[in-house]
């Protein structure tokens, strides 16, 4: 869906390109907003009349339009927030033009229904409402969506009813090739995707009877979010009645609402260094 809406936006951008206002018209739904930062006039221009009013003359001023560098910086909640290198030539003069574009919109029915041009990424992330506090908030309740908060671990991963119950509310989250890795002093066991990441639990968690993990911080770093968790239970055998506690913390990689790479640490310290941060 979200390259059917990009390919949305430049067939708009290309009809108005040409001077087919009817045809740019067409890809505009009627009740459409808009606003251009960098121009005389920013808006917002509401209605397709009024959007098809405004641009319209852009089609006289330049021709030769080519697009590069196409990015899609985010993909959330309807919205698409794109960069790229707008290439024109100017039809009176015929100077070159290589401008850096940054777009925000939204597509309903495949016709634009809000778009806002702005002159860098933060700017369009923003009239998104995607700004990077929001954007982070969101990363952190992805996170916390995927973790085993209060569950006992071990009953989860040895039942093949739960794990599947578990994995089914989690796999829009985790990419399908998700990196997991454990990292541990002199040790390092690298699986990917869920199944895999199963059987690792599952030889980790074979000497114990319960294991639960408690969530005592969580917070954003970049496009990373940090989770600091108490991670307590007993293990088999009669000799192990005490309850053991151990603080363990998680680096979760977090791109467009996804979960690609999770690496697992044996302290804070290690998981604060690799998130780029420090104590």
């Amino acid at each position: 869906m979200s390259q059917e809406n990009v390919d949305v936006y430049f067939a708009a951008k290309d009809r108005l390109a040409v001077g087919d206002h009817d045809g740019f018209a067409r890809l505009l739904h009627r009740d459409v907003i808009a606003t251009v930062a960098n121009f005389p006039e920013p808006g917002p221009f509401l209605g397709r009349d009024a959007l098809v009013a405004q641009l319209e003359g852009l089609a006289i001023e330049f021709d030769g339009q080519r697009y590069a560098d196409v990015d899609i910086i985010a993909d959330r909640d309807d919205w698409i927030v794109l960069t790229y290198r707008w290439l024109v030539r100017g039809s009176r003069s015929g100077v070159g033009v290589d401008a850096d574009v940054a777009v925000a919109f939204r597509v309903k029915d495949r016709q634009l229904i809000e778009v806002h041009w702005r002159e860098s990424r933060d700017e369009a992330l923003a009239a998104a409402g995607l700004g990077e506090q929001a954007m982070a908030r969101e990363d952190v309740e992805v996170v916390r969506r995927v973790v085993w908060d209060g569950v006992d671990a071990v009953a989860l991963v040895q039942d093949d009813a739960a794990w599947a119950r578990w994995s089914a509310s989690v796999e829009k989250i985790f990419e399908p090739d998700c990196a997991f890795a454990w990292i541990a002093p002199g040790q390092r066991v690298d699986v990917t995707g869920l199944d895999a990441f199963r059987r690792f639990c599952l030889d980790w968690f074979e000497p114990w009877d319960s294991v639960y993990a408690d969530i005592e911080q969580i917070f954003p770093a970049g496009d990373k979010v940090v989770m600091v968790t108490r991670h307590h239970g007993r293990m088999g055998g009669d000799q192990h009645d005490a309850e053991i506690e151990q603080i363990f913390a998680g680096v979760y990689r977090v791109r467009d609402g996804k979960v690609p790479q999770v690496e697992f640490y044996t302290n804070r310290a290690e998981a604060l260094e690799a998130a780029g941060l420090s104590e």
